[in-house]
C-alpha cells in the first residue's frame, strides 16, 4: 500500500534523506520515491545505505546523482 504521508510531511522539512537497504531496495523505486518528492516541493538532500559491512564495502556505492 501506497502512503502520502511522506509527500504530506515533507512540505514541514529543509530537506529529505532516502533510506535505501542494499540488496533490497530497487533502484528504479527509489528514483522514482526521490522524484516524487521533488514534485512535491521536497529537496532531496541525499541517501543512506543500510546493510552495508564496515569492511571498505563503501566504495563500490559512490553514485552520482543529477543535479536538481
Amino acid at each position: 500500500m501506497k502512503v502520502a504521508d511522506p509527500l504530506l510531511l515533507g512540505q514541514y522539512v529543509d530537506g529529505a534523506i532516502l533510506s535505501v537497504l542494499r540488496d533490497v531496495s530497487q533502484i528504479h523505486k527509489v528514483y522514482e520515491a526521490s522524484e516524487r518528492l521533488k514534485l512535491a516541493g521536497v529537496k532531496v538532500v541525499g541517501a543512506v545505505i543500510n546493510g552495508i559491512d564496515d569492511h571498505g564495502a563503501f566504495d563500490r556505492y559512490n553514485v552520482e546523482l543529477p543535479a536538481a
